[in-house]
């Protein structure tokens, strides 16, 4: 009797081990606390801040497009020559000549060159369907005013166009709205006057004014040419808004983003090659925290306005852009850093490595080594007799 009790009471102190499913559960739950604690660690360590922008340089060299987001209608962009400068702006198939009207460019005389000789650069564009050449002489005044006209906020790409033969230039696509150029003669106080000459539909004619409107995705060429001396450029660009209160003394053009990347033939998207952009925040030490894998600055995202200046489309695309901002340069955004440092701090580091890592990883190391000795058991417990 006394043999069968002690061998009772042996039996009430063995271990009842655990069946396959709950090592399997609780090793599941170990490695998904393990990927979820290394996908946390990344994303504070990879979260875009905004900073403010001062003046800071955006430029897309040849090769390369820039595309300024987030526009309203309006002024987009004056182009004025000075003495002797001259400019030829061509268009493609899907303009439109508003101003001289159809009536009038048809009484024009035939045109002495067709319009199709000086095409668009050899990037892919289409020939060009309409030429615009603008002179200027003396102290009068001729150039070019482009605005866009559109409902919502609209985009424009701008791709430099090498320096060739004393010429350089850009081609712009409006995105989202149309792009009006109006181009205008104006004599000057000594009674010099340039020239405009418009060549379309085969026809030549002399004018003082005309108005071209470029729909969403078509194309237009601008290139300058430099005076005779060529000390100078013969190109002032000028922007719409002067604002009195402002620290830049040039005009400003608001936006929503700038982005720089390969030319698209006008279609970017947010997951387009842009390897630096500028995108608009509320204020300065704002967070992104979308997409929630890793957040990432995104054209779409860029709701609030920063200020464009100093925009030099001319060789190569130049601007500046103020206030506040994310920005990516090479690819790679200026991220916060809080977190970071808060983990490298000496006091913080161990009492974190205490408390929280080094037991985590003891327990999932248990959990996948009773897994691996427990793979042989039964799947459930066996029921109880």
């Amino acid at each position: 009797m006394g043999v069968r009790a002690g061998e009772t009471g042996h039996a009430h102190t063995v271990k009842r081990e655990k069946p396959l499913g709950a090592l399997v559960l609780n090793a599941a739950l170990a490695g998904a606390l393990f990927l979820i604690g290394v996908w946390f660690y990344f994303y504070i360590d990879r979260i875009p801040l905004s900073q403010r922008m001062i003046g800071e340089p955006v430029v897309a060299k040849p090769g390369t497009a820039l595309v300024l987001g987030g526009l309203k209608a309006g002024p987009f962009l004056s182009i004025n020559l000075k003495s002797g400068g001259r400019l030829e702006l061509s268009i493609d198939k899907g303009a439109n000549v508003v101003t001289p009207a159809a009536s009038a460019l048809a009484a024009a005389p035939p045109a002495d060159e067709p319009a199709a000789a000086a095409g668009f650069p050899s990037s892919g564009a289409v020939r060009a369907r309409t030429i615009l050449n603008l002179y200027n002489s003396g102290t009068g005044n001729a150039g070019l005013d482009l605005e866009l006209s559109g409902t919502g906020q609209m985009k424009a790409e701008l791709v430099p166009v090498p320096t060739e033969d004393g010429r350089n230039g850009f081609q712009i696509t409006p995105l989202g709205g149309t792009l009006v150029v109006n181009a205008l003669v104006i004599p000057g106080n000594d009674g010099k006057v340039g020239a405009m000459t418009l060549m379309t539909a085969g026809r030549t004619t002399g004018w003082d004014e005309a108005k071209i409107e470029i729909p969403d995705g078509a194309r237009a060429l601008i290139l300058a040419e430099d005076a005779a001396d060529a000390a100078k450029r013969s190109t002032v660009i000028e922007l719409p808004n002067y604002l009195s209160d402002y620290p830049v003394i040039s005009g400003t053009l608001p936006a929503a983003f700038v982005a720089v990347g390969h030319p698209a033939g006008g279609d970017f998207s947010d997951f387009g090659d842009f390897s630096d952009i500028v995108c608009g925040a509320r204020a300065p030490g704002e967070k992104v925290l979308k997409p929630l894998a890793f957040p990432e600055v995104r054209p779409s995202g860029c709701t609030s306005t920063i200020d464009v200046s100093a925009l030099d489309p001319f060789g190569e695309i130049a601007l500046e852009a103020w206030g506040a901002a994310f920005e990516v340069k090479d690819g790679k955004p200026t991220y916060w850093e809080g977190p970071s440092q808060l983990l490298a701090n000496p006091l913080v580091a161990p009492a974190f490595k205490g408390a929280v890592v080094a037991p985590f990883l003891l327990w999932a190391g248990l959990a996948f080594k009773a897994l691996w000795k427990g793979r042989r058991r039964p799947w459930r417990a066996a029921p109880k007799a």
